[in-house]
C-alpha cells in the first residue's frame, strides 16, 4: 500500500529459498494481485554467490543485454563501445530473506545499475539489528514493516534480551501486550466502528467481521540506523510534459 500510494505499479519477487521466504514470497503474489500491481517475476536463489548473482541478473534482464550487445558486435564485425543495461520498468523489488541475506543483494543491484530501484520487504528482514561493522551502504535504500515498539524504542521492550534476533521475541512481548490491552477495549471497539487505537503493534482497528487489523510503521536504515521511510524518498514519478504554447 505504501509503494502503491506513491506511484508504484510494477514489482518483482526475489526470495531465498528457505520456506518461509518462498511462503511469504507466494502471500506478496496473492496480495499483489488483488491490488492490481503487475508481478515481471518471482524468482529465488540458494544461498550460494554465483546462484545469487546469476538470478539477480536474470531478474534485471541483464543477459538480455549482454546477448544484444554480442548481436549488434556479430553484424558488424566489430568491437562495440557498450555498458550493460538492467531493465527499466520495475518500480520495487519485494525481497524476502534476513538482513544478512539483503546486504549481499542490494549490491548486487547497484552493480548491475539498478541502484534506482529500491527493495521492499516485510519486518522479517529485521530480525536481528544491523551489525556495527558492516558497510551500512550495503543495507541502504530497503523499505520493510515494523511494530512501533521496536521503531520507537519503547521502554516496555527494556526487559526483553538483546541477543540474536531478539527482535523476533520483542514482536511477540509486544502482542501479548497489546492482547491483553485488546482485551478490556474490546466493548469500545463494537460500540464505536470507526475505533482506531495506537498501540505497540501498531495502529490497530477492527473490521465487521470483529477481526484486528495493525499497521505498522514503514522504516529504512540510515547510516545503521533505524528511521521512517519517506516515499518520496525512494519513488520518483515521472514529471509530465507541458503543453507547447
Amino acid at each position: 500500500h505504501f509503494a502503491k500510494q506513491a506511484g508504484a505499479k510494477k514489482a518483482a519477487i526475489l526470495s531465498t529459498q528457505s520456506t518461509w521466504a518462498l511462503r511469504q514470497a507466494d502471500e506478496f503474489l496473492q496480495a499483489a494481485k488483488k491490488e492490481n500491481i503487475s508481478v515481471a517475476a518471482n524468482l529465488s536463489y540458494k544461498n550460494a554467490s554465483r546462484d545469487r548473482q546469476n538470478t539477480v541478473q536474470k531478474l534485471l534482464l541483464v543477459n538480455e543485454s549482454k546477448r544484444r550487445i554480442a548481436l549488434i558486435q556479430r553484424w558488424t564485425g566489430e568491437q562495440v563501445d557498450s555498458v550493460t543495461r538492467p531493465r527499466q520498468d520495475l518500480d520495487y523489488v519485494y525481497f524476502v530473506g534476513k538482513l544478512s541475506d539483503a546486504k549481499q543483494v542490494r549490491p548486487l543491484l547497484d552493480y548491475y545499475f539498478a541502484k534506482s530501484i529500491p527493495m521492499l520487504a516485510s519486518s522479517t528482514l529485521n530480525d536481528t539489528p544491523p551489525e556495527r561493522n558492516i558497510n551500512f551502504s550495503d543495507i541502504e535504500r530497503i523499505l520493510f514493516t515494523e511494530i512501533p515498539a521496536i521503531a520507537q524504542k519503547s521502554s516496555l521492550l527494556d526487559e526483553v534480551s538483546t541477543d540474536r534476533d531478539s527482535n523476533i521475541l520483542r514482536r511477540l512481548y509486544a502482542l501479548g501486550a497489546d492482547a491483553y490491552l485488546l482485551a478490556n477495549r474490546y466493548p469500545l471497539f463494537v460500540q464505536l466502528k470507526s475505533t482506531r487505537l495506537s498501540a505497540n503493534t501498531g495502529i490497530i482497528t477492527m473490521d465487521k467481521n470483529g477481526i484486528f487489523h495493525k499497521r505498522p510503521e514503514i522504516m529504512t536504515y540510515r547510516k545503521g540506523n533505524l528511521v521512517n521511510a519517506v516515499s518520496t524518498q525512494f519513488f520518483h514519478k515521472e514529471e509530465t510534459e507541458l503543453p507547447e504554447e
